[in-house]
């Protein structure tokens, strides 16, 4: 068994490696508004301040610390992150929601910008690495 991801509530794995937290996974739970750009590229937010985690959610700022911090130190050293999703199933399907590994993405970019929630966010591109098996599920990709 390989260990995907360890963290029961949160979307961002990481551990400390030389004194720097970095990412080492991150799960598409579908409570934040991550975004596909194709099947090879998706905006993932970051973690904290959002109101369809919990009812009694507080919503603020996002923070560069945990989770953020981690992906943001990833994006610098350029450390590849596993990324799981989590999708709809299918009618006969027990569950609501069945989480696919969809392969090694490496965090581009990190941005913070405002949300529609008039509060900041943290925002990651995350591009796929080569030489990866084709994805077996379709991507749909939202227009800006």
């Amino acid at each position: 068994m390989i260990e995907l991801h360890h963290q029961l509530m949160n979307g961002i794995n990481y551990v400390n490696i030389g004194r720097k937290y970095v990412a080492t996974s991150i799960v598409d739970f579908g409570r934040y508004d991550n975004k596909a750009i194709s099947s090879e590229t998706f905006i993932y937010v970051g973690q904290g301040g959002n109101p369809k985690v919990s009812a009694n959610a507080r919503v603020e700022d996002q923070k560069l610390k945990g989770g953020n911090l981690a992906l943001k130190n990833s994006t610098d050293m350029g450390c590849s992150v596993k990324v799981i999703c989590g999708r709809q199933r299918v009618n006969s399907e027990k569950s609501d929601k069945r989480y696919t590994y969809d392969g090694l993405y490496t965090v581009t970019k990190c941005w913070e910008e405002i949300a529609p929630t008039g509060k900041y966010v943290f925002k990651f591109e995350l591009k796929r690495n080569l030489g990866q098996p084709k994805l077996n599920h379709e991507i749909s990709v939202k227009a800006n």
